[in-house]
């Protein structure tokens, strides 16, 4: 989950310059899945949005609780 979380805030950081919203866009899930490994996205995100700390639609991820998040990615880091 820590892996997915740090990877959104990573994606969305990028887009937010030029489109002012924390959102990441995943072209699909096998990109992701590649990138991360099939059970860990699967699971993370599951787990985000049951925290409420994101929301998906598709093809995209909206961070909901971007201090959260950035605390979830970072928590086992400090």
């Amino acid at each position: 989950m820590q892996r997915v979380a740090f990877d959104l805030l990573e994606r969305a950081s990028r887009s937010q310059v030029s489109t002012g919203l924390l959102e990441a866009e995943c072209p699909n899930k096998r990109s992701r899945r590649d990138r991360l490994g099939p059970p860990v996205v699967t699971r993370g995100l599951a787990e985000l949005r049951s925290r409420g700390l994101v929301a998906t639609t598709h093809r995209r991820v909206r961070i909901l609780d971007p201090v959260g998040l950035e605390a979830l990615a970072l928590s086992n880091l400090v």
